[in-house]
C-alpha cells in the first residue's frame, strides 16, 4: 500500500509541475500518460488482489476505475495550475493505459 501512495504522490507532483519542454515530440505526452496510468493500474491491482481474492474481473475493473478516476482528477487539478490545463485526450490516454494494463494482467494470469 505504501508503494501505491508514494507512486500517487509522485504522479501528483509531476502532474502539477509547470511543463517546460526543450524539445517537442508530437504526442509524446500521450505516450507518457498511457505508461504512467498503466503502471498506476498495475499498482492498484497489487493492492486489491488480496481483499478481492478469486475475483479477477472485479479486481481488474476496480483497478482500471481507480486509475482512470485518479487520472481524471489530475486533469481537473491542472485547470488551476498556470501553464497547465485540462485535456480530454490526456484523460483518454490515462484510461487506455489503465485498460491495457488490466488486459495484460488478465492475459498473464489466465495463462498460468
Amino acid at each position: 500500500m505504501k508503494t501505491v501512495i508514494i507512486w500517487l504522490a509522485v504522479v501528483f507532483v509531476v502532474s502539477v509541475y509547470p511543463e517546460k519542454r526543450a524539445v517537442h515530440i508530437p504526442h509524446a505526452d500521450k505516450v507518457f500518460h498511457f505508461i504512467i496510468y498503466a503502471i498506476t493500474c498495475a499498482l492498484f491491482f497489487t493492492v486489491l488482489k488480496k481483499p478481492l481474492k478469486g475475483r479477477l474481473a472485479a479486481t481488474l475493473g476496480l483497478s482500471v476505475l481507480l486509475a482512470s478516476c485518479y487520472g481524471l482528477v489530475m486533469e481537473v487539478v491542472q485547470v488551476f495550475i498556470e501553464a497547465r490545463g485540462f485535456s480530454l485526450w490526456d484523460a483518454l490516454a490515462n484510461a487506455l493505459g489503465a485498460a491495457l494494463a488490466a488486459g495484460a494482467i488478465a492475459f498473464i494470469r489466465r495463462r498460468r
